[in-house]
């Protein structure tokens, strides 16, 4: 039962990847924080992660040049830490291969 439901989880980890590459990603809302993909950030290699916030009129929101760099300022921002599942949206959503440290995080198995 437990490989099943474990191969269900890639199964479903898989399409989402092949989804990722066809469809955008909708934005990540974490609190008063709103992270989503920056296109013409990442075609000249600058920025990739727009963050926005809603408090202080907008300040404090920028960009992040990669979802290490942005995971930090994302927590700063909204004063709470990222599930493990927030943090491998992040770098879903920055389209860059999560780090093994995150997916044992989020319970993902690999074979």
């Amino acid at each position: 039962m437990k490989n099943i439901i474990l191969f269900s989880f890639i199964l479903l980890m898989m399409t989402f990847s092949v989804a990722n590459a066809q469809t955008e990603l909708k934005p990540l809302k974490v609190g008063n924080v709103t992270i989503s993909y920056n296109q013409e950030g990442a075609a000249n290699n600058s920025c990739i992660l727009d963050i926005n916030t809603t408090d202080n009129n907008g300040n404090g929101s920028g960009s992040a040049k990669s979802a290490s760099a942005a995971i930090p300022y994302i927590q700063k921002l909204c004063k709470c830490v990222l599930t493990p599942n927030q943090v491998l949206y992040v770098y879903m959503l920055a389209r860059e291969e999560a780090p093994d440290w995150a997916k044992r995080n989020a319970g993902v198995k690999s074979f």
